[in-house]
């Protein structure tokens, strides 16, 4: 789950923990990501996972 635009949460009704504690209850292994392409937070995380799931698919093809 990539949850966006986190440097703007203070200006909403946004409770991330809740998000967070409501979307582990759906899926428990769910991966959560949470980004801000404006202050950079949690884009590299998100690009390792992106590279991850790349490489999965290629080996799964091959």
């Amino acid at each position: 789950l990539i949850i966006s635009k986190s440097d703007l949460v203070q200006h909403f009704d946004f409770d991330m923990e809740k998000i967070e504690k409501d979307a582990l209850a759906l899926n428990p292994s769910l991966k959560i990501i949470v980004t801000s392409a404006k202050t950079g937070e949690g884009m590299e995380e998100w690009f390792e996972f992106l590279k991850h799931c790349r490489g999965t698919a290629r080996r799964a093809l091959a």
